[in-house]
């Protein structure tokens, strides 16, 4: 079976001391322009469900912190075809560090989990 490329993921490098996420956040807003520039109109995504919204790396941590942006035709993006989504996503690190992953995800999807299964199928 022959797919072509699935996704594509890239990695920021770290922001060590990071704890609030203000070296993050504006590293993603800054990579989120040029993706715009490029693309168009994405969505983004600031939200927290935390007790204390201040301390950003740990509530990326337990999942109550988002903060990201996705280009997708349903956004306004002008995608080439073969890209269905781009979304840019703050991670947290092991500490109070905080880094970024910028993702292109194929139109190929469906094709692309099924090679996934075919494989670990193969390997049995």
């Amino acid at each position: 079976r022959t797919t072509g490329i699935c996704e594509i993921r890239a990695a920021s490098r770290t922001f060590d001391s990071d704890a609030y996420g203000v070296n993050v956040r504006s590293a993603i807003d800054a990579m989120a322009k040029l993706v715009t520039s490029k693309y168009g109109k994405a969505e983004k995504a600031d939200e927290c469900a935390g007790y204390s919204c201040q301390f950003f790396q740990m509530n990326l941590k337990d999942g109550s912190q988002v903060y990201a942006y996705e280009w997708s035709r349903s956004t306004g993006a002008k995608l080439p075809e073969d890209i269905e989504t781009i979304s840019l996503v703050a991670l947290p690190g092991r500490f109070n560090d905080t880094f970024y992953r910028l993702d292109y995800i194929s139109s190929a999807a469906d094709e692309c989990e099924a090679a996934k299964e075919e494989l670990k199928a193969s390997a049995l």
